[in-house]
């Protein structure tokens, strides 16, 4: 029994040595960020003849890291982007939201919306770049990350196909191509988006519990969310914990692949800290 409890003790060292190399959980990316930020507005001139109006924010001495380029949904605007944008800005990500040209039930274009943000992140980044899209704004940065080789990731916020845009789109696709997915109702296409991601070549997508589609805005006060696209159940997290939730899987994704923080992984990794926390929650679920 003797060398049995001393057989149990080193059992126990190792098990101590294993733990001390699991790494510690990140920041919760969820609150906000360390960074100051200062913003501007300007313009582009796109070469379709698309007038591209935007927001830039940008964090003050944060390290270099690609640009975000966060595109609004159908009958909205950036305005209605404005505290994500400020979000990942305080998390030392450089934000543009632009007005896109084509996003109205009357002039619907995501084709050359994705066309003319690439103009605009060139313009304004100059270098590497994530899309991130909000509904059909997701659609949008599908294009946009097949069209421009500067992408290095792209995410899709409740994103909504339409027209075989986003099939066309996918084949070009090859940076990592993730999605937080809301529940399925008409203003997402029924989550018509999801098959999508099933064939990517480097893909993941998660559904966040109770989310609408609208969720993924805020302030989510355009005409479609306040008409049509905000009728959430908040049966088991109110509007405030369902952004949350969004804002941290999303600011997690930016910093991981934008090679600002590693620890950006462990909202999006099975086994991972955050990604388990929030699992266990019931705050997000597998597709």
């Amino acid at each position: 029994p003797a060398a049995g409890d001393a057989d149990d003790s080193g059992a126990d060292d190792d098990d101590a040595g294993d733990d001390d190399d699991v790494a510690p959980a990140g920041p919760d990316l969820r609150l906000p960020g360390p960074y100051a930020v200062n913003g501007s507005q300007d313009e582009l001139q796109a070469s379709s003849g698309c007038t591209l109006e935007y927001d830039l924010r940008t964090p003050v001495a944060a390290p270099t890291a690609p640009l975000v380029m966060l595109i609004h949904g159908l009958e909205c605007g950036r305005e209605h982007l404005a505290d994500v944008a400020a979000h990942y800005a305080s998390w030392g990500l450089t934000v543009a939201t632009p007005d896109v040209c084509h996003s109205t039930l009357l002039d619907l274009d995501q084709e050359q919306n994705g066309l003319d943000v690439i103009e605009l992140a060139a313009a304004v980044g100059a270098g590497p770049v994530i899309y991130v899209g909000h509904s059909a704004g997701g659609l949008a940065s599908f294009v946009a990350a097949a069209n421009d080789p500067l992408t290095v990731a792209m995410l899709g916020l409740d994103p909504a196909e339409w027209n075989g845009i986003g099939v066309a789109s996918v084949p070009a696709i090859t940076v990592p191509a993730y999605g937080l997915i809301g529940d399925a109702g008409i203003c997402n296409g029924w989550n018509n988006a999801i098959p999508l991601y099933d064939d990517l070549a480097d893909a993941r997508a998660v559904r966040v519990t109770e989310a609408d589609h609208c969720d993924f805005s805020s302030p989510n006060t355009c005409l479609a969310c306040t008409s049509t696209c905000g009728a959430g159940t908040n049966l088991q997290f109110s509007d405030a914990e369902v952004l949350e939730t969004i804002l941290g899987l999303s600011t997690g994704f930016l910093l991981w692949q934008g090679g600002l923080d590693p620890t950006g992984q462990q909202w999006w990794d099975v086994g991972e800290p955050w990604y388990e926390e929030r699992l266990a929650a019931g705050a997000i679920s597998e597709l």
